[in-house]
């Protein structure tokens, strides 16, 4: 194109159309939710393996079934991934990781632990003899008549809580629970009852092995090279 001296005009540049910057500015979206999720997925991960870590030193053992039964004594404490689990003998410490159903019906000799589980139920004449500690979320504990937890229970996150006339629980209810039913029949809160007598655990002097606390070795290692300074 010439102007009026006769002297040409430099075409003028085109710009992106209205669809293409609209195309950019969605691949952009999808590239930030991509690096969101991976963030998330891999804070979850890091979380996973951070709570896993202790029970693993200890020699708890990973069992990883859609559904299992022991109806066998277990000898050695475990780390469940599965849809359900049933206990019907004695046991040894149990950390649930995710699990849909679980149901204690033996005696366990050691703690429960339970990261995700939608309903967790210690049955007539289960007893677990130490504490119920919820790390995570569950949906519904029940703590039928006759069950026995000589420990306390400490949620961090449970829907709802149940604990049925006759049912025991020598330490106190802890937490966040949106809904706690506690039959007035039932003991909890003050100990175990003087004619109580604990079973004899059929693992010896085995017992459950300690957790270690990973942040209190960190600060041991720290005093210790700063005391070898």
């Amino acid at each position: 194109m010439s102007d009026s001296f006769g002297q040409s005009s430099p075409a003028q540049k085109k710009g992106l159309s209205t669809g293409a910057k609209v195309a950019i500015g969605c691949g952009g979206v999808v590239a930030l939710g991509l690096v969101l999720i991976l963030a998330l997925a891999w804070f979850a991960y890091s979380k996973y393996q951070a709570t896993m870590k202790p029970y693993v030193d200890a020699g708890y053992v990973t069992v990883i079934d859609e559904v299992k039964i022991y109806d066998s004594p277990l000898d050695s404490p475990i780390i469940f991934i599965g849809q359900s689990l049933t206990t019907n003998s004695d046991s040894m410490g149990i950390l649930l990781v995710a699990c849909e159903t679980a149901n204690i019906n033996g005696t366990m000799h050691g703690d429960l632990d339970v990261l995700v589980s939608e309903t967790l139920t210690i049955s007539n004449g289960a007893m677990v003899i130490g504490d119920l500690n919820v790390k995570g979320a569950v949906q519904r504990i029940t703590i039928e008549s006759g069950a026995v937890i000589t420990g306390a229970i400490d949620c961090l996150a449970v829907e709802t809580i149940i604990v049925e006339s006759g049912a025991i629980v020598g330490g106190a209810v802890t937490g966040k629970i949106e809904t706690k039913n506690i039959d007035p029949d039932a003991k909890v809160g003050s100990g175990l009852p003087a004619d109580f007598v604990l079973p004899d655990s059929p693992f010896g002097d085995a017992g459950v092995p300690a957790l270690t606390d990973e942040s209190e070795t960190e600060d041991d290692n720290g005093e210790g090279d700063g005391d070898g300074g």
